[in-house]
């Protein structure tokens, strides 16, 4: 999405991952259902993450999602109604970044209101900084060769954006009291379900993975919600 970077379907326990020696259909699928998240969430939906999402009604969504898609919403309006394309493009640039500078900050601000505002200028920021590098140039060689370096340098900027998100911001589970997702209360009853499942159509095959799937089930008996 605008601002997650993905993360590989199956990690716990180095299960499924590319350098895993695991093929047990049957345990990957149990993991990739146990780290299923909502929709349009990004993240867990309980408690501890309410800093991290906007419900409606009962659905939740992805907080830093959603203000970025308002605001480049905003941004698009924005550039119509005040004539933005008669601005210089080096100030529209400027204008640009000084929109993206608060979401560099927020990574170690997580006040629900500044995220909100911070997501938003994320978004009005890309609308403006792609107009400007993209639409503004002249039409020409030179105008390409400035198009091409823009794209190149935004996208750069982008990764290292991700990269320092991922490094600097600060993550619910890293000091909640009720486990660390996917193992967590927020996963409690699925995991029963799931290890359920699991001896319901394993066949008891394979004790190494029963010994597996049974260290979830006696969590799911741990964790509560």
């Amino acid at each position: 999405m605008w601002i997650h970077q993905k993360p590989e379907s199956v990690t716990l326990l180095d299960i499924g991952s590319s350098g895993s020696k695991t093929s047990n259909k049957n345990v990957i699928r149990f993991l990739s259902e146990l780290q299923k998240l909502q929709p349009f969430a990004h993240h867990p939906s309980c408690n501890y993450y309410r800093n991290h999402l906007i419900w409606f009604g009962k659905v939740p969504v992805c907080m830093g999602c959603a203000m970025m898609s308002l605001g480049a919403v905003i941004g698009l309006l924005l550039i119509p109604t005040f004539n933005l394309s008669a601005i210089p493009l080096e100030y529209l640039l400027i204008i640009g970044i000084l929109l993206y500078i608060p979401a560099i900050i927020q990574t170690k601000i997580q006040v629900r209101s500044y995220k909100l505002l911070a997501r938003t200028s994320l978004g009005i920021s890309v609308i403006f900084l792609l107009y400007a590098g993209l639409w503004l140039p002249p039409w020409s060689f030179l105008g390409m060769v400035l198009r091409f370096g823009f794209i190149g340098v935004f996208l750069a900027v982008w990764k290292l954006t991700l990269r320092l998100r991922a490094k600097l911001a600060l993550s619910p589970c890293d000091n909640c009291p009720e486990g660390r997702f996917p193992v967590c209360s927020y996963t409690n009853s699925r995991m029963k379900k799931l290890s359920e499942l699991h001896f319901q159509t394993s066949g008891n095959n394979d004790p190494e993975i029963d010994t597996i799937i049974q260290a979830f089930q006696s969590l799911s008996n741990y964790y509560t919600l």
